[in-house]
């Protein structure tokens, strides 16, 4: 089983990530930093003392919020909007509809139709517009609009026109919509004022990103991070490379930990590496993997030999994936980093951040936010992937947001 794993960290995880590295163009190709100089100003070396006494972990939630970091500006998406008169408000919805058409992913809260400001017309949303995201206002050339809703949503547009009697009844144009779904009465007063959506409960998960952690837990992860800078410190050099520790937090033991060796091999980040040297350490603690291989192999042929009568393809080739659940069951113990805690210099990269998806971490804390290539801090859907619902897990994230200029202060301190 466990050869399994190391297996998917050098195959599977590079082919995967390498496709969703190309979908949000992004590529990284080393966790390598870049030589920053030692004349950092004592601001640098004052940050560097207070992170190792007094620094604290930021949360970072699994999506952005309705409302921005000011308080007051809404954190919106924009969109292609067609107004159609008002009396046929039904039919086109209708039409919408049977053309397959739906709001945009992730916006499930915003409602698909509004009045116009004089009360005659209906707007909806056809979809997402190609440069979407942050704020702006609303309108923008109709021509665009028009042109972009034929060439992306061309479906939707013809059955519009034939619901409300012709193309010369759609006028296209550019709007916004809350991105995230307000989860209080302050919250939807200002993303409706935007466009109107419904209140939404926060789930158990937001609920736990915003409790705050305990002081033994502020301390415990000041500690292993610290440690993780450290060792990350190269004082020949005089530069701050890059080092992941996974730790077991019940006992507050090492698991393994790894350097980046992208010098080696363009793959091995640091935390790519430190996940292979996980598995290893849990061969040699639990060596019976031809065992378990065999229980897994004849667990997913009986899975397989249950749906091969329903003619459901897709649940086919899903069933045929045996779960992290029934791992557990087969092994008699967690799978591979379950419940762990990774703590790294530097956020990691896409292609890392899925290998610690797959090693199924508890916890991934690092020191300093990356802006450019991180995948855990950016928007939501795109470069915050603990967020993404499709994953088969989802571990928290916390940053204790130092800056690039200040690392390297922060290490030397550490060290």
């Amino acid at each position: 089983m466990i050869i399994v794993a190391q297996l998917w960290i050098f195959i599977y995880v590079p082919i995967y990530c390498l496709y969703i590295h190309v979908t949000v163009n992004c590529w990284h190709t080393s966790d390598t930093p870049r030589r920053t100089d030692d004349d950092h100003d004592d601001h640098d070396h004052d940050e560097a003392r207070m992170w190792t006494t007094k620094g604290r972990p930021r949360c970072v939630p699994s999506s952005t919020r309705a409302i921005g970091d000011d308080g007051t500006s809404v954190v919106t998406v924009r969109c292609v909007v067609c107004a159609v008169p008002r009396t046929r408000t039904s039919a086109a919805l209708r039409a919408l509809k049977d053309a397959g058409s739906s709001v945009p992913d992730g916006l499930g809260h915003v409602k698909r139709a509004r009045g116009s400001e004089d009360g005659s017309r209906s707007v909806l949303i056809v979809g997402a517009a190609r440069e979407s995201g942050g704020e702006g206002t609303e309108g923008g050339d109709g021509d665009d609009a028009r042109a972009e809703a034929r060439a992306a949503f061309g479906e939707a547009t013809r059955a519009l026109a034939e619901a409300v009697g012709g193309e010369d009844a759609c006028e296209y144009t550019y709007a916004y919509a809350p991105v995230e779904a307000p989860t209080d009465k302050e919250e939807w007063a200002r993303a409706n004022a935007v466009w109107p959506c419904a209140i939404v409960a926060k789930d158990p998960r937001r609920l736990a990103e915003e409790e705050p952690p305990s002081e033994e837990t502020v301390e415990y992860m000041r500690k292993w991070t610290a440690s993780a800078c450290a060792r990350a410190f190269d004082a020949k050099r005089g530069e701050c490379g890059n080092c992941v520790i996974i730790v077991d937090p019940v006992g507050d033991r090492e698991v393994a930990q790894a350097m980046d060796e992208s010098d080696e091999h363009p793959l091995r980040h640091a935390a790519v590496a430190a996940v292979d040297y996980a598995a290893r350490v849990d061969l040699e603690t639990f060596p019976e993997e031809e065992r378990v291989q065999a229980l897994i192999d004849a667990r997913r042929e009986e899975k397989i030999a249950e749906e091969n009568a329903s003619g459901d393809d897709k649940k086919r080739k899903r069933d045929a994936q045996v779960k992290g659940s029934t791992l557990t069951e087969i092994m008699g113990r967690p799978y591979l980093c379950t419940g762990y805690d990774a703590f790294m210099v530097r956020e990691p990269c896409i292609m890392c951040a899925m290998a610690l998806v797959h090693s199924r971490l508890k916890r991934v804390i690092f020191a300093c936010p990356n802006a450019k290539t991180g995948a855990l801090t950016g928007p939501s859907g795109v470069r915050r992937l603990h967020g993404v619902k499709s994953l088969n897990h989802h571990y928290f994230v916390y940053t204790f947001d130092i800056d690039e200029n200040s690392l390297l202060a922060a290490c030397r301190e550490a060290s």
